[in-house]
């Protein structure tokens, strides 16, 4: 038997049944360690190329004109914390927003609707994506509409839709809807 350090030597004597630590090689130099193997680390979904971007919410554009303002503007701030939730997305503060769109219009605060006017404030804000969020009527349902716009490709990035009633609680389900498949889900 080879030398074997004190320890060794003590954990041979106290477990015999276990073969003590013969079954250890003995590494004399650095080059003749390797270390163990371990399992391949498990499948993982790639996370999606917008992750962590900072991301302008404008207000959602009622065209269905079924909501009052303060629902409107509830659930612009429900999206925005759905879109922030987990990290995902890194979400500008819609008074920021707001005070912009103020400063530039100097008389008074006007929505911006139109894809331009959108991308104009998004640079400003230093965002890297803007999203733009609509709903429409059609017949007895509504659809609730979201596109993210990469503002470095100048190009919409994602979009995602739901179907459902025109209540504010049917439409807080398609938002919900609308951003899971933002996110991939």
């Amino acid at each position: 038997m080879r030398s074997l350090p004190a320890l060794a030597l003590l954990l041979v004597l106290l477990c015999p049944a276990c073969g003590g630590l013969n079954h250890i090689p003995v590494v004399e130099t650095e080059g003749a360690w390797r270390p163990l193997t371990t399992a391949p680390p498990a499948a993982t979904t790639p996370a999606p190329a917008h992750q962590g971007a900072f991301v302008a919410v404008f207000d959602i554009e009622d065209r269905s004109r079924r909501l009052k303002p303060s629902e409107v503007d509830g659930l612009t701030e429900y999206l925005a914390g759905k879109l922030a939730e987990g990290g995902l997305f890194h979400v500008i503060p819609r008074q920021q927003i707001k005070q912009r769109l103020l400063e530039q219009k100097k008389r008074s605060y006007r929505q911006c609707y139109d894809q331009s006017c959108q991308i104009d404030i998004g640079r400003e804000m230093a965002a890297q994506k803007v999203l733009s969020t609509v709903i429409a009527s059609v017949g007895s349902s509504c659809l609730v509409t979201v596109a993210l716009f990469d503002l470095k490709k100048a190009a919409t990035e994602v979009t995602a839709s739901a179907r459902g009633g025109c209540s504010a609680d049917d439409l807080l389900n398609q938002i919900e809807q609308a951003v899971n498949k933002l996110r991939g889900g």
